[in-house]
């Protein structure tokens, strides 16, 4: 009989890790640089990470919004010729396929809240220890349905707290179109609704559709939204939200199956 021991797990995470471009040691940097933000990582009410999602027209109660958290000081460099400066910022926690913490998605924030930092890279994802094939944001857990387990999903943090709202669907954030038609939905959602942008570049509609076809053939029903009655070249979910607000939605969850924002979906 043969066994699985230590040193075997060893040496295929290794292989893994090396397969992905990250060396073991690398690796361990990595989540000492995680767990250091991490310590310093608070409760998101009252903060101006909390001012910050208010500005974007988000109303709902903080307690709702899970995974998400408040660092009062990020350390944030232009490039390698540039000083280091500090920012206020809201924190994300991305998850792997399996739901454990894999890495933090950073939002460098003005000092009172009020926007984002006048930096050039905005949002950034900390160097990931592990793979990322998968990972995503979860603000919620898939609902059940009588269709099977349902779960909605968009690119930002700002367009899944607004679809939220509006609809009372549930939300995962795929963070970038790229590393949305990546994520890995378990086997027993049977409905994904991809709340999509629309960008010049299409990149949005095209993860969208990406999804959509990988998905399908395996008896999953995606439905792709679209703000498409806007008229313009560049408007996401967020944008519908603050200019029109829910009567900008059209998909409307069933009250037995909304999650809990503490606004009252109508």
């Amino acid at each position: 009989l043969s066994s699985v021991t230590p040193a075997d797990i060893h040496h295929a995470r290794q292989a893994i890790q090396q397969s992905q471009g990250i060396s073991e040691e690398e690796s361990a940097k990595r989540s000492a640089n995680i767990k250091k933000i991490w310590s310093d990582a608070l409760p998101i009410a009252g903060s101006p990470a909390e001012t910050y999602l208010r500005s974007r027209g988000i109303q709902g109660d903080p307690v709702s919004w899970n995974n998400l958290y408040y660092h009062p000081s990020l350390a944030y460099k232009e490039d390698d010729k540039s000083p280091w400066t500090r920012h206020p910022g809201m924190l994300a926690i991305v998850r792997d396929t399996q739901g454990k913490p894999l890495t933090l998605h950073r939002t460098f924030l003005a000092n009172d809240g009020n926007g984002k930092a006048d930096v050039s890279r905005q949002k950034m994802m900390m160097a990931q220890p592990r793979p990322l094939n998968g990972a995503c944001i979860q603000l919620d857990h898939p609902i059940e349905t009588p269709a099977g387990k349902l779960i909605g999903i968009t690119e930002g943090i700002e367009n899944a707290l607004s679809v939220r709202e509006a609809t009372g669907c549930p939300m995962w954030v795929g963070i970038s179109d790229r590393i949305m038609e990546q994520v890995a939905f378990p086997d027993d959602v049977k409905i994904v609704i991809v709340w999509a942008d629309i960008e010049p570049s299409g990149a949005g509609l095209r993860a969208a559709s990406s999804i959509k076809n990988a998905l399908e053939p395996k008896g999953v029903k995606v439905i792709i939204e679209a703000p498409h009655f806007m008229n313009r070249e560049k408007v996401d979910w967020n944008d519908v939200y603050r200019e029109i607000g829910a009567s900008g939605f059209d998909l409307i969850m069933e009250p037995d199956y909304r999650v809990y924002t503490g606004v009252e979906v109508v």
